[in-house]
């Protein structure tokens, strides 16, 4: 298995859980954003605030929260648009249905 490494936008050394996707790819993102685009990571970071547990997955590079059957694309336009950093018209049909697909999946809160 090969090393992961950390996503050269994504992966903000300030902000507070990691995900790992697909190809070893880390990235280090703000629950509370995260949280506010999606009622799935919403719930996912609101039951882990009471754990007890001294290192929970996603606080860090060796215990990253393993994001499976989700696709590349999908996640990238996920990260775009809830950063501000979505292209018009520069996505394929195909990148567009994975994302919606991922959207459903996530129950994403977007506008």
């Amino acid at each position: 298995m090969s090393k992961a490494t950390q996503h050269p936008v994504y992966y903000f050394h300030a902000s507070s859980h990691i995900l790992q996707q697909v190809e070893n790819i880390l990235y280090k993102l703000c629950s509370s954003i995260l949280s506010s685009a999606s009622n799935v990571f919403h719930d996912m970071f609101a039951a882990t605030q009471n754990s007890s547990q001294m290192e929970l997955d996603s606080m860090s590079d060796n215990k990253p929260i393993h994001l499976k059957g989700i696709s590349q694309d999908a996640f990238k336009l996920f990260l775009e648009l809830t950063f501000g950093r979505m292209h018009a018209g520069s996505y394929t049909l195909n990148e567009l249905t994975k994302f919606l697909h991922f959207c459903n999946m996530y129950q994403c809160c977007h506008a």
